[in-house]
């Protein structure tokens, strides 16, 4: 186990919350892919996309790209350069509303492919693509994507199914790991009284808090799992020190005007949870919500732990 000084650091640690390093990816339904090609190129797309999808769907008509609901799209860029500049435009509006959505180019020029990753794709690629390089690439977008999804769109913090993943793989490591949970008291009345916006920019000022403890200590990760709820997982020793560090970061927010209310106050519960607890995940969570709601009875931002 690391030694509390081992735990400070100015960067961000291997486990920081983003995209390409979270190890969490939220469970789906399979995954769909349409391929838009001329059909002797068929095949080969098929090939490259069947490890990553269920359901693959083949088609030399643009139009099935406004139709499709598929969460992958291979579009060859002939089809796509010869289809009228209205479909092109249409289509691409249609693609704006659905960020998650994956595409990519095949058979781009280099100029396209530039031009490509602007416009249309996510990923583009030329004629003598590599299949198994290509394959790669897809997986790591797919990835990426489906992290995304789990992300609070008002925070950008990774949510509620990453944190338990996230829980479970240091706790199947034999790691024991200290979990805490924050939220902003009567959260509710402030926003009833003060109006969304403002309820909006306390939580957004919170996520800052939980931010930057993530990149103070290392071993931390902040997740954002609904509402004004917040929850941090860190190593055991680190646990008292990111509490503190959490109700720290909000009086000094709160010392400089309009950066957090001062009439609000945030509790904080923390437990450590044992390696051999992956099981009970949701007896702790349970127990610590508890004892958030006691610590809500103090005056003032608090911090509450559970030694049991």
């Amino acid at each position: 186990m690391s030694t509390s000084g081992e735990h400070e650091r100015g960067t961000l640690s291997s486990r920081a919350a983003t995209p390409e390093q979270s190890p969490c990816v939220p469970p789906q339904s399979p995954v769909r892919a349409l391929i838009v090609a001329p059909a002797e190129e068929h095949e080969i797309i098929a090939m490259v996309v069947a490890d990553l999808a269920a359901e693959v769907e083949t088609t030399t008509a643009p139009d099935r790209l406004v139709e499709t609901h598929a969460d992958l799209v291979v579009l060859s860029h002939r089809i796509w350069e010869s289809a009228p500049d209205q479909f092109r435009g249409d289509v691409l509006a249609r693609w704006k509303g659905d960020p998650i959505q994956v595409r990519v180019l095949v058979d781009a020029p280099r100029r396209a492919r530039l031009r490509g990753l602007l416009d249309c794709a996510d990923l583009a690629v030329g004629e003598r693509f590599a299949a198994f390089e290509l394959s790669a690439q897809l997986r790591a977008l797919w990835r990426r994507r489906r992290v995304e999804r789990d992300r609070s769109p008002l925070t950008g913090l990774p949510g509620n199914w990453c944190l338990r993943e996230h829980m479970r793989q240091r706790l199947a490591e034999g790691e024991a790991v200290g979990v805490l949970l924050l939220d902003i008291d009567d959260f509710k009345a402030y926003n009833d009284r003060h109006g969304h916006l403002r309820g909006d920019a306390a939580i957004l000022r919170l996520a800052e808090v939980a931010r930057a403890v993530e990149q103070q200590v290392a071993d931390t990760f902040a997740t954002h799992v609904g509402g004004d709820d917040f929850a941090i997982v860190t190593d055991p020793s680190a646990l008292d020190r990111v509490a503190a560090r959490c109700l720290e970061g909000v009086r000094e927010m709160q010392a400089h005007e309009g950066a957090f209310p001062p009439d609000l106050s945030v509790t904080l519960a923390g437990a450590v949870v044992a390696a051999e607890g992956a099981e009970e995940l949701e007896e702790v969570f349970a127990r610590l919500a508890q004892l958030k709601s006691r610590g809500k009875g103090r005056p003032g931002s608090n911090y509450v732990r559970d030694d049991a």
